[in-house]
């Protein structure tokens, strides 16, 4: 593909500083350097001058920022530090452009200027994001969340409540965040900030994609990229249309993702924003590789690993490295197990329970303090206004309650006849519609491994057999995409969960997750036997697990011994 040959050829020429390296890149930080080596005023106020210059010339600065000799040197140090921080934030430098926002928050607090504090503190939220330190980031959005409580500023509430957003998204926790971005959408409509609003539907799509709910994650992307057509930023629109592919690979449209993808790739080369880029190659990757393309889809792995390694991002890394180990694992094993262990080794290094218990701790003192919002405005009302609110919603509780145990009592019967109805619409159905039946082979990914089925009782209809059947080709499906949803088993069957583990139990004698698991770990056993060439890691991705330690507990809990252990023996 000329358009990852052309990415990957410039992304190398320019890859020992992955952040945009601008022309006055080295004047800047000669200045800085010299800033701080000087504890002369009027020479430190000279070199500041210069800085604000070279800023303005590198469209960091809408208008120049100029002080004179009575300028107090603390808040010549707050100017000089934060938006130092803003330049290395631009230029993807986040090491040190945390360096400098921890030098000019105190600098901001003494100062006085509440609105620069909170500009502050959501610039480090969102370095520390980059850097992946979501308790760090989580600490000083709270921060800036109370500051802009204070200012009783929309368009700051709005900011910042965006941050939190992403927080929540990076702890893997999009629920969380869902109501952060949600309010921070309200906050921004009130004031009025088309671009900001942008952003924060671009976040609200992250959010319902990692929720699995696309088609509102692909609404909120397009809404964002209707507003950046208007404001004319590219840069932005790139972004928007990387969300749209996301969006669309979740609904399968793998062409429209592919044309959304070929539309901002190049955009995000020129703009030089490489941890965009790297996204928007590890979900080009992932769609060749669903085209069966592993050649071309190397190529964009190995852009986003190459820039996610040099950036210090685990998170993506580790999913270019299993890109780049399923491109390869058929061509060059040898490669391809070392990018298998580089994935093994990252997915140790990255504690998501310890960061969700974090976030989860956070969230309770951020609910906490709009609870306590909420409350404030009410008290303000007269106290007949409120005691009548309370009447009204005591009377409409009570109501809600009678309906719903009323309707959870229908709604009871309703399911007990229809189980009846299904169970009775299988034994007259008889041998089903190939073109009807949902079986295995109408997914996208064909399993190379079929289990043994239970014995059956000769007594069982042919309806539960051909249930059984369509179970088990569904689990095999799941077990060769790497997950287990039983749920999802039981939507393809037209089952409840209830109905379908009533008559899973039934006819085969175990719950699903139990009988599903005592399959993974027989093919992991087969596989062994079979495959001697395939080390553990490998044999656990081919049954599902991401993890080789529970992989390993999950076999000694059937087998009785490791899957070492158990090599060992068949050696």
């Amino acid at each position: 593909m000329r358009l990852a040959n052309r990415i990957l050829f410039i992304l190398l020429a320019s890859l020992l500083h992955v952040a945009a390296v601008r022309a006055d890149d080295a004047t800047v930080r000669r200045l800085l350097d010299a800033y701080d080596q000087t504890d002369v005023q009027a020479e430190r106020l000279t070199v500041a001058n210069q800085f604000f210059s070279a800023l303005l010339a590198d469209d960091f600065l809408d208008q120049q920022l100029s002080f004179t000799p009575s300028v107090h040197p603390d808040t010549l140090s707050q100017q000089v530090y934060y938006w130092a921080t803003e330049y290395f934030y631009g230029t993807q430098d986040y090491d040190k452009a945390l360096t400098y926002g921890q030098r000019a928050l105190p600098l901001c607090e003494a100062g006085g200027n509440r609105a620069l504090l909170g500009e502050c503190q959501n610039l480090l939220a969102i370095t520390c994001i980059r850097l992946g330190d979501s308790p760090a980031a989580a600490r000083y959005a709270k921060q800036c969340y109370q500051t802009s409580q204070q200012l009783g500023d929309p368009d700051a509430l709005s900011s910042v409540l965006n941050t939190l957003a992403a927080i929540y998204i990076g702890a893997n926790l999009p629920h969380e965040a869902e109501q952060y971005v949600l309010r921070g959408i309200d906050y921004c409509r009130q004031a009025g900030n088309q671009g900001r609003l942008s952003i924060l539907y671009g976040m609200a799509s992250e959010a319902y994609h990692a929720m699995g709910r696309q088609e509102l994650a692909l609404d909120y992307a397009q809404k964002g990229l209707a507003i950046e057509q208007q404001l004319g930023r590219k840069d932005k629109e790139a972004i928007r249309l990387t969300q749209m592919a996301e969006a669309l690979t979740g609904l399968a449209r793998f062409s429209e993702a592919r044309e959304a993808l070929e539309k901002a790739i190049p955009q995000l080369q020129k703009d030089q924003n490489y941890q965009s880029l790297g996204i928007a190659c590890n979900k080009m990757g992932e769609l060749l590789l669903n085209d069966r393309k592993p050649q071309q889809a190397r190529q964009y792995f190995d852009v986003a690993c190459q820039i996610f390694t040099q950036v210090g991002d685990p998170y993506n890394e580790v999913h270019a490295r299993l890109g780049l180990y399923n491109s390869m694992k058929d061509s060059l094993p040898q490669e391809a197990m070392a990018h298998l262990e580089r994935y093994n080794a990252l997915r140790d290094t990255i504690y998501a329970r310890e960061v969700a218990d974090s976030m989860a701790m956070m969230g309770a003192q951020l609910g906490n303090d709009l609870l306590r919002q909420e409350k404030d405005a009410a008290h303000s009302r007269a106290r007949t206004i409120l005691y009548v609110s309370i009447g009204i919603v005591s009377l409409l509780l009570l109501a809600l309650a009678v309906l719903f145990f009323v309707l959870r009592q229908r709604t009871r019967r309703f399911e007990r006849q229809f189980n009846e109805l299904s169970a009775n619409a299988d034994l007259l159905a008889g041998q089903p519609d190939d073109a009807d039946a949902p079986t295995a082979a109408s997914g996208p990914v064909q399993p190379d491994y079929i289990p043994d089925e239970p014995p059956l009782p000769e007594s069982l209809t042919q309806a539960d057999r051909q249930f059984v059947e369509r179970v088990n080709a569904l689990v095999c499906q799941q077990i060769e995409e790497g997950r287990i949803d039983v749920a999802a088993i039981a939507t393809e069957m037209a089952m409840s969960m209830t109905a379908f583990r009533r008559r899973f139990t039934a006819l085969l004698g175990d719950r699903p997750q139990a009988y599903i698991g005592r399959l993974r770990m027989e093919r992991a056993r087969r596989l062994i036997d079979e495959h001697p060439e395939l080390n553990i890691s490998e044999v656990a991705l081919k049954c599902g697990f991401d993890d080789k330690s529970n992989f390993t507990r999950a076999f000694k809990h059937v087998h009785g011994i490791t899957p070492s252990e158990y090599l060992h023996q068949q050696q």
